[in-house]
């Protein structure tokens, strides 16, 4: 689990990060796919 996984999956949680600004963190290598996958489903 990468170190930023809890801290998207609350900003998900809260709305206050969208599905682009997720999808560039795997970009960028803060999240993988898997994860980003996983905090989507949330």
């Amino acid at each position: 689990m990468s170190t930023l996984y809890d801290y998207f999956a609350m900003c998900w949680r809260y709305g206050t990060v969208t599905e682009t600004q997720l999808q560039n963190a795997v970009v960028k290598g803060y999240i993988s796919q898997e994860e980003y996958e996983a905090i989507i489903a949330l």
